[in-house]
C-alpha cells in the first residue's frame, strides 16, 4: 500500500511543505491501526521507527500533519487522526509559513 506524509510549511519547524511517500505493508490492516503503527515509526518512537528515517531528513510526524491511505486523507490531532477532505489538505498545505501570516497581521 501506497502512504503519502504531507508536512504543512506553516508549522514553525519547515520553510516549506514536504511530502514523503512510501510503501507500506498495511493490506488488511484497519486505516486506524496503521496511522497509529505510522505515527510510531515517523520518529516518534526512535526504538520502533522506520529504518533510515533519519535519511528522510524529515522531523517526527506531528499535529496537523497529513496521511493518505487508499485515497482517504487523515490530520493527525491531539489525541489519534481525525479523517479530513483533499480540499481542507489542499487548503491547509498553500497556507503561507505560520510567521509569515502572523508577523503580517500583527502590522
Amino acid at each position: 500500500m501506497q502512504v503519502t506524509i504531507k508536512y504543512p510549511k506553516w508549522h514553525e519547524t519547515l520553510d516549506q511543505s514536504k511530502t514523503l511517500t512510501l510503501e507500506y505493508p498495511g493490506q488488511g490492516k484497519r486505516h486506524a491501526a496503521i496511522l497509529e503503527e505510522l505515527f510510531a515509526l515517523c520518529g516518534n518512537h526512535p526504538e520502533n521507527s522506520l529504518p533510515n528515517w533519519a535519511g528522510y531528513k524529515m522531523r517526527s510526524m506531528s499535529v496537523g500533519d497529513f496521511v493518505s491511505l487508499d485515497g482517504f486523507w487523515y490530520q493527525v490531532a491531539g489525541c489519534g487522526f481525525i479523517k479530513v477532505s483533499r480540499t481542507r489538505v489542499k487548503k491547509i498545505m498553500n497556507m503561507p509559513k505560520y510567521d509569515t501570516w502572523a508577523d503580517k497581521a500583527l502590522r
